[in-house]
């Protein structure tokens, strides 16, 4: 005959009934958390890039029009939570964040900064300018 009552060992076989459900409900969540930062991560990725777009298509744009154009833009603070920063050389939009995202423009001709938040572009006389 065994040392244990019925009654303790109902307690412990609860037990580690509770402790093998722990244990799969963290194997689960764990492998849906590390899914979730790979698609925030792509995410990111995708929203990087369609800002060096849209920065050098506002660019191009003042290009284009000629003098006089001006426009007041406003790009998003940060990249689904995730700060960057914008660089302009060599024909080139950059977006730099945790990854550095690239799209060509038509003019290097750029004097400023682009910076998140409100921004203006003006085309004076050629030249583009780009400040807050």
């Amino acid at each position: 005959m065994s040392n244990i009552t019925p009654k303790a060992q109902s307690g412990l076989e609860l037990m580690m009934l509770i402790s093998y459900s722990m244990l799969a409900f963290s194997v689960v969540y764990i492998v849906i958390l590390q899914n979730s930062a790979v698609t925030i991560k792509e995410k990111r990725s995708i929203e990087s890039l369609k800002l060096t777009e849209v920065i050098a298509y506002e660019i191009d744009i003042a290009t284009s029009i000629g003098t006089g154009y001006s426009k007041n833009v406003t790009f998003p603070d940060t990249i689904l939570g995730e700060t960057y920063n914008v660089i302009i050389i060599n024909n080139l939009a950059i977006v730099n964040s945790s990854q550095s995202y690239t799209t060509p423009m038509i003019t290097s001709n750029i004097t400023g900064t682009i910076k998140p938040g409100y921004n203006i572009i003006e085309n004076r006389d050629g030249q583009i300018y780009a400040y807050q």
